[in-house]
């Protein structure tokens, strides 16, 4: 709620008014924003607070009115929002260049060149503090126990090519384990002797992808592509009769069959009411 406030008074300072309204509401009538903020499981909210962030920092640094100053207190606000996401979700350090192409913005613009002590050289030393408490924190507060890495993995391998015996499906993995004389009890899901098992199957990524390093790279372009596009939810349910989409090899995973966590971000909704958009709406430029 504070990031959308802020953002919102971002754009209506901006004279953005219109923009703030809709982008505020449309936020509000995601069922895929409000399910993630609200999913306890592996807290994902902090991943779209991190990414909602860089909205209204990126919305004053390209106004003509910045200033060194408000530019530099955005940053640092920014910056400690940033620290608390990478504590909780180490992963939110992947949209760090979102933050830095925010602040550096006229760096990029042709013709000009940072003065020392223009705006953005301002908030470009006000950040990095902001950056350097964000690797303090994580080092200092990380709990001596984590999520498993390798098995997340293994299995991620398969939603793209399960040639190779990858699937995501703990039921597989758990197979793997016996075969490795590994098994653990039924009772349990299959993290639960996780620093045991997170050993054999770093060993087992690892040799897939020295062994056909191109079906490695093979699957991390179409994930690429699947999460640039979001291509899984070109089909619309009015038109097509179905609302994702499957593999069209056999070779290749086909949809996983798991009931989703959070409502598809193709969805907007007003209380008890959901309507599914086409994907096109979300191919579209902001522009148009």
């Amino acid at each position: 709620m504070p990031v959308l406030a802020w953002t919102a008074a971002e754009l209506a300072r901006g004279g953005r008014t219109a923009a703030g309204i809709v982008f505020t509401l449309l936020i509000a009538c995601s069922p895929y924003v409000v399910d993630a903020l609200s999913l306890p499981y592996s807290a994902v909210g902090f991943y779209l607070v991190a990414l909602v962030a860089i909205v209204p920092l990126a919305t004053y640094a390209v106004s003509a009115e910045a200033r060194a100053a408000g530019l530099a207190a955005r940053a640092l606000a920014a910056g400690a929002l940033f620290a608390l996401c990478v504590l909780c979700r180490s992963g939110s350090l992947f949209l760090l260049p979102g933050y830095v192409l925010a602040i550096c913005r006229r760096r990029l613009a042709p013709g000009r060149s940072p003065r020392r002590g223009s705006a953005d050289g301002i908030a470009s030393r006000a950040w990095a503090p902001s950056c350097s408490r964000s690797s303090s924190a994580v080092a200092i507060a990380r709990q001596p126990r984590h999520h498993e890495v390798w098995l997340g993995l293994w299995e991620g391998l398969g939603d793209f090519d399960r040639t190779r015996g990858h699937a995501w499906d703990d039921d597989v993995a758990r197979e793997v384990l016996r075969g490795a004389g590994m098994g653990p009890p039924e009772r349990y899901p299959v993290w639960e002797n996780a620093p045991e098992n997170e050993a054999l199957f770093r060993r087992l990524v690892v040799e897939d992808v020295r062994s056909a390093p191109g079906w490695y790279a093979g699957i991390l372009a179409r994930r690429f592509w699947a999460t640039l596009t979001q291509i899984k939810l070109s089909p619309w349910a009015p038109r097509d009769g179905c609302r994702s989409r499957r593999a069209a090899r056999r070779t290749r995973a086909p949809s996983t069959p798991i009931t989703p966590m959070a409502t598809p971000a193709d969805r907007i909704g007003l209380g008890p009411w959901r309507f599914e958009l086409p994907l096109v709406l979300l191919w579209r430029p902001p522009c148009c």
